[in-house]
């Protein structure tokens, strides 16, 4: 089905070193995009927020690596996925839905909606990193079972954590400033945030 697919695709993509798009990252970490808005919105969460440098560095010493990408979701704005891997290393990926057939959604309109949802999703990361026995799709769905509650389609789970660290974050977004704002005579480029280069 598509969610194999899918799943191969995202293997390629991880263990692909020659990928046109894909850099160096600036500080070798297990949580990488290759998706420009994404990559910038995780730069400047780096920079302005305690929570998401926490949940990176939990994350980096977890043994999971997160691929965090734009992508549909059978709920919501965000979602994250186990993808089938081999060795001891679990792989997931996380998707975000910036565009849709009406335009750009929320995220990709405002950078610390985005920078949010990041560190909500990671908290997620956080949560499988912390179950050793996250090994497939039916024990993901346990984890979350016992941690979360159901939302709307079947395997959409919710935890209350993640949603209270998508809250704190933006709270800790008002009390920083961005990396650089367009002045207010200057023409917008689009419809949504550039990412910085």
């Amino acid at each position: 089905m598509a969610t194999k697919a899918f799943a191969a695709a995202t293997m390629i993509l991880a263990l692909s070193t020659g990928h046109p798009r894909a850099q160096a990252p600036e500080t070798p970490s297990n949580v990488r995009s290759l998706n420009a808005h994404v990559k910038a919105a995780l730069s400047d969460g780096l920079r302005r927020s305690a929570i998401v440098r926490e949940l990176v560095a939990s994350i980096d010493v977890a043994g999971v690596v997160v691929y965090l990408e734009e992508g549909p979701c059978a709920e919501g704005v965000g979602c994250t996925m186990l993808v089938p891997s081999p060795g001891s290393i679990r792989l997931l990926r996380v998707n975000f839905v910036l565009r849709t057939p009406d335009g750009a959604t929320p995220l990709l309109c405002r950078r610390e909606r985005l920078i949010a949802q990041i560190g909500h999703e990671l908290q997620h990361v956080a949560e499988i990193a912390a179950d050793a026995s996250v090994s497939d799709e039916e024990s993901l769905s346990d984890l979350f079972r016992r941690i979360g509650h159901q939302r709307g389609h079947a395997q959409a789970f919710e935890t209350d954590r993640a949603q209270r660290t998508s809250q704190l974050i933006l709270e800790e977004l008002r009390t920083t400033t961005p990396r650089t704002r367009r002045p207010a005579s200057s023409p917008a480029r689009g419809t949504y945030d550039e990412p910085s280069r």
